[in-house]
C-alpha cells in the first residue's frame, strides 16, 4: 500500500508540473508493467473498494507506463468508472 501511495504522489507531481501536452496516446500494446520488488505492481487484497480502487491480478499490473522518448505516460487500472459528477468527479 505504501508503494502505491508513493506512486500516486509521483503522478500528482508529474501532472502538476508538466508543461508538455500529450500529442499521441500510446497504443494498447506499447504499455509496460510498473514493477515493484522484481514483479508486477499489485494492489493489496482486502483494501477499500469503489470507483477509485486500484486493481490488479497475476497477469495484469495495477499500473503501466510508456516512454516515447519525450514523454512518460502512466495508466492506472481502476475497478470502476471514476468519472462521477462535476469537475474531475471521483478523481478530484
Amino acid at each position: 500500500m505504501k508503494q502505491i501511495k508513493y506512486f500516486l504522489g509521483f503522478l500528482v507531481l508529474l501532472f502538476t508540473f508538466s508543461t508538455s501536452t500529450f500529442a499521441v496516446w500510446p497504443d494498447d500494446n506499447d504499455w509496460n508493467d510498473v514493477l515493484s520488488g522484481g514483479g508486477k505492481l499489485q494492489d493489496p487484497l482486502g483494501d477499500a473498494a469503489g470507483s477509485r480502487n486500484l486493481v490488479s491480478d497475476v497477469n495484469n499490473a495495477a499500473a503501466l507506463m510508456e516512454n516515447d522518448g519525450t514523454t512518460i505516460y502512466f495508466r492506472i487500472r481502476l475497478d470502476d468508472d471514476p468519472s462521477g459528477s462535476g469537475g474531475q468527479g471521483e478523481l478530484q
